[in-house]
C-alpha cells in the first residue's frame, strides 16, 4: 500500500503544473471584420518616361494611404479572458495571377506582355513587405482583452498603404489599362499559428499605366500657303481641273518623342470636302477647291488621306526622339466648272501625325 501511494503522488504533481501552465498560456485565434471584408483600393495613374520604359527598369508608385484602418473582432479560442498587443497578419496572393520572377526582394507576377506587377503593402510595427508573407506581428495600437473568449473592436491598419511596382519586359507606346483584380487577401489572427480562413481584408488593384507620344509640325506652327494672285479665267471649265501651273510644293519638319526604333512616322490629311467624292478642299468660294498631292504627284482623299514621311534621325535610347519630314503638294482647281467670282478665298486642313508600331 505505501509503495502504491509513492507512484501515485507525482503524477497528481505533474497534472497540477501542466493546468497551471495552460491557464496562463496566450490566447489563440482568427480575426474578421465588423463590416464586412474591408477594401483597399490600389488605383495607378502612372505615366513613365522613356528611361522607366527601357526592358529591365522596375518602377515603384507610392500608393499612400496611411489614415486607412478598419474595426474588426478577434475570437479567443483559449486564454478567453487574456489580454493581446499584436495580431499577426498573413497576406496571399490571388492564386489567379501567374508568378514570373523575383527582383531586389519584389515577387512580380503577369500582368501582360509589357508588364509584370509586384506589390507590398506597410504592417504597423513592421514596414513595407512584399507580398506573400505569413504571420507578420502587426502592431494593434494598444492591448485588447479577450471577454468570454471574444475581444471586439480590435483597431487594424495593414494593407491601406503599400507600393505597386511594375518591372517592364517590352517597350510599348500609349495607355496599358490595369482591370480591377484581387492582387491579394490578408488574414489576422491573434497568435503566430493559427491559421484563419477568414479573410479580413484585400487589396484590388486597378488603373492604367501611359508612356505618352508626342509629335509636332515645324515646331506647332500654322503651315500656310499662299497661291497669291489668280485669274479667274485660269480656272477650268471642267469640274474638278486644277490650275497646274499654280501648284505650290511644301516640305514641312516633325519630331516626335518617346519614340522606339521601330516605330514608323506617317501622315494623314483631313479637311471639309468641296464634292461628295473627297478630291477637293472646300474653300470660302463655293467655285474654287484646292487639290492635294503626296510626294509621288498622286492625289489624295482629303478626308482621311494619307501621306508618307519620311524619318531624318532614328531615336537615341535615352532621349526617344525622332525627327523627320513630310512632303505634300497643293493646287487651287474648279470646284463647279463655273468661273469663280473675284476675291480672297480661305480654306482650312488638319495634318495628324500617324505613329506606327
Amino acid at each position: 500500500m505505501s509503495i502504491k501511494d509513492k507512484n501515485e503522488t507525482p503524477i497528481l504533481a505533474f497534472y497540477s503544473l501542466f493546468c497551471r501552465f495552460f491557464l496562463q498560456a496566450a490566447p489563440t485565434g482568427y480575426c474578421v471584420p465588423d463590416n464586412g471584408k474591408y477594401h483597399n483600393y490600389f488605383t495607378v495613374a502612372e505615366q513613365l518616361t522613356t528611361l522607366d520604359n527601357l526592358v529591365g527598369m522596375q518602377h515603384m508608385i507610392d500608393m499612400n494611404n496611411s489614415t486607412t484602418s478598419f474595426k474588426g473582432t478577434c475570437y479567443c479560442q483559449t486564454g478567453k479572458n487574456e489580454s493581446y498587443d499584436h495580431a499577426y497578419i498573413t497576406s496571399v496572393v490571388n492564386p489567379a495571377l501567374q508568378p514570373t520572377t523575383s527582383r531586389n526582394n519584389i515577387s512580380y507576377y503577369y500582368l501582360n506582355k509589357y508588364l509584370d506587377i509586384g506589390l507590398q503593402i506597410y504592417i504597423l510595427g513592421v514596414g513595407y513587405t512584399t507580398v506573400p508573407f505569413d504571420h507578420l506581428p502587426n502592431d494593434i495600437g494598444g492591448t485588447y482583452r479577450c471577454h468570454n473568449g471574444v475581444s471586439s473592436q480590435t483597431t487594424f491598419y495593414s494593407g491601406g498603404s503599400g507600393f505597386i511596382y511594375l518591372y517592364v519586359k517590352k517597350q510599348f507606346t500609349g495607355t496599358i489599362t490595369i482591370p480591377s483584380m484581387v492582387m491579394a487577401n490578408i488574414y489576422a489572427t491573434i497568435d503566430p499559428r493559427t491559421v484563419s480562413n477568414e479573410i479580413i481584408s484585400d487589396v484590388i488593384v486597378q488603373g492604367s499605366v501611359t508612356v505618352p507620344q508626342t509629335c509636332e509640325i515645324d515646331e506647332g506652327q500654322a503651315i500656310m500657303i499662299d497661291f497669291k494672285s489668280i485669274l479667274a479665267s485660269e480656272f477650268s471649265a471642267n469640274r474638278g481641273q486644277a490650275v497646274s501651273s499654280r501648284k505650290i510644293t511644301r516640305q514641312v519638319n516633325i519630331k516626335c518623342s518617346n519614340m522606339m526604333f521601330t516605330d514608323t512616322l506617317g501622315a494623314t490629311f483631313h479637311a471639309s470636302a468641296a464634292t461628295a467624292d473627297s478630291t477637293m478642299v472646300a474653300t470660302d468660294n463655293p467655285d474654287v477647291g484646292i487639290k492635294i498631292y503626296d510626294k509621288h504627284n498622286r492625289e489624295i482623299n482629303v478626308n482621311g488621306g494619307e501621306l508618307e514621311a519620311e524619318t531624318t534621325k532614328m531615336p537615341v535610347t535615352l532621349e526617344g526622339e525622332t525627327l523627320g519630314t513630310l512632303t505634300f503638294s497643293s493646287a487651287p482647281a474648279s470646284a463647279t466648272g463655273s468661273r469663280p467670282a473675284p476675291g480672297p478665298f480661305n480654306g482650312t486642313a488638319t495634318l495628324t501625325i500617324e505613329i506606327g508600331h
